[in-house]
């Protein structure tokens, strides 16, 4: 009886140790506040985790205006993402998808403008042309003379609504359209503030509404808060 006991003492102490080498923590922040989260290492590992939470930082834009730096930062992008040994389960690996999605289709719309910069305008005409804000603008950019200019004014027209200062727009377009300048001001006027914006709201963007940080927080057993940043 004695040894039977000591037996199932034994198996208990073992269970317990093995489950708590069974759990291990993981350090991860948000934009105020440090966390420390517990995990089961039967389930991922450490470096599932940190890739995991790459992805759900997100980090990842192709905003320069240089066109060599463009590629480059494409190039990087990709292959991380590719790279990364995340959590196997099925929100994170359509999340991953989803970005890389995203960054097609801004690698791909950022080249056009590059394209549009050296004269090859053209290359406007072929996308998203079922939008009508940005048909006017990329036919506009296209076109030149005076279309072109008739849309910088309905641009400025647009910016002034959401302006604190919208007679400085105006005067400023004013000027600009009386310049010897006229034509090269609206075309990088329309192109960054008109047909860019019109064409990015289009992109298919990652909403960062905190369901991602949610997500990534189930993955722990329990998790305490650090430390905090005052506000």
């Amino acid at each position: 009886m004695i040894q039977l006991i000591i037996k199932i003492s034994t198996f208990i102490l073992l269970v317990l140790s093995l489950q708590a080498h069974a759990q291990e923590p993981f350090k991860f922040e948000d934009e105020l506040c440090q966390y420390q989260g517990i995990f089961d290492t039967t389930l991922y590992t450490t470096n599932q985790l940190a890739d995991t939470y790459k992805l759900v930082r997100g980090e990842y834009g192709l905003y320069t205006n240089d066109e060599d730096q463009l590629h480059e930062d494409y190039k990087n992008a990709k292959e991380e993402i590719n790279s990364l040994d995340i959590v196997n389960i099925k929100y994170f690996q359509s999340l991953k998808d989803s970005l890389l999605t995203f960054l097609d289709a801004t690698y791909q719309i950022k080249n056009v403008e590059f394209q549009a910069r050296k004269g090859e305008t053209k290359e406007l005409l072929k996308h998203y042309q079922n939008n009508l804000t940005v048909k006017l603008y990329a036919e506009s950019l296209h076109s030149g003379g005076e279309k072109l200019l008739k849309a910088y004014e309905q641009l400025t027209k647009e910016q002034m609504k959401n302006n604190g200062s919208p007679e400085i727009l105006w005067e400023e377009y004013l000027k600009n359209s009386k310049s010897a300048q006229a034509q090269e001001i609206a075309f990088e006027r329309v192109l960054s503030y008109g047909w860019w914006n019109a064409v990015n709201n289009l992109l298919p963007h990652i909403n960062n509404d905190g369901t991602q940080f949610e997500e990534f927080v189930k993955l722990f057993k329990e998790v305490k808060t650090i430390d905090c940043d005052e506000v």
